[in-house]
């Protein structure tokens, strides 16, 4: 008999600086809506992940409808306990305990 493993489901937590547009990028996006910022601008876009922000460079002025695809900086994610909210232990946050 195998041990009993107890399923939970996570939030994936990404901070807008951690996504960066990127033309070969894996993950389609529509941006839903932009602020401008004076140095640069955060994009609201709409994935399959669900919404996400962006930091875009001034250069780039991304516009409300622009189709582009984005990547994220995955050694800066972090997992969220579905059911408490809880950070979860991840190599993200267990280097910034130890590191």
């Amino acid at each position: 008999a195998g041990a009993c493993q107890q399923r939970r489901h996570a939030k994936l937590g990404v901070r807008p600086e951690h996504v960066r547009i990127d033309a070969g990028g894996p993950i389609g996006a529509e941006v839903a809506f932009v602020e401008y910022f004076g140095s640069h601008w955060i994009a609201s876009l709409t994935t399959p992940l669900g919404t996400l922000k962006a930091v875009v460079p001034k250069h780039l002025h991304p516009r409300t409808g622009d189709r582009l695809a984005v990547a994220l900086r995955t050694e800066r994610l972090v997992l969220f306990d579905a059911a408490t909210t809880k950070l979860l232990p991840s190599a993200t946050t267990l280097e910034r305990l130890h590191g």
